[in-house]
């Protein structure tokens, strides 16, 4: 039986995912119009051609790459809710909806303040 590519994808860990990501763009190199996202992943150590290794990060900017899956799952999530919706709204109501703690929604406060 096959593995459909979402269920594949869903079960790596943030580690295996970069390792995967650095390793096909190896033979699949992107666009050079890819550039502006290609020099802020090089500082997390993810750049074409490059074996990603984890363990070379700091540990805090390793665990931050860590809680990435999570994390994206809830901004789909929250992305179909907010389609899905006939109403509109506003960024603080989404950051409520997206915050599941009081340090997530400082979180979310302090990076809007920092633009």
């Amino acid at each position: 039986m096959k593995t459909d590519v979402i269920d594949q994808v869903e079960a790596l860990d943030a580690e295996a995912y970069f390792k995967l990501m650095a390793n096909l763009m190896k033979n699949n190199p992107p666009a050079a119009a890819d550039a502006p996202i290609l020099a802020r992943m090089s500082r997390l150590g993810i750049a074409p051609g490059q074996d990603f290794d984890m363990t070379k990060l700091d540990p805090a900017v390793a665990a931050a790459l860590q809680k990435l899956p999570d994390l994206a799952a809830r901004v789909i999530e929250l992305t179909d809710i907010l389609y899905q919706s006939d109403r509109e709204y506003n960024s603080t109501e989404v950051a409520l909806k997206f915050a599941r703690s009081k340090s997530e929604w400082s979180l979310w406060a302090k990076s809007s303040a920092a633009g």
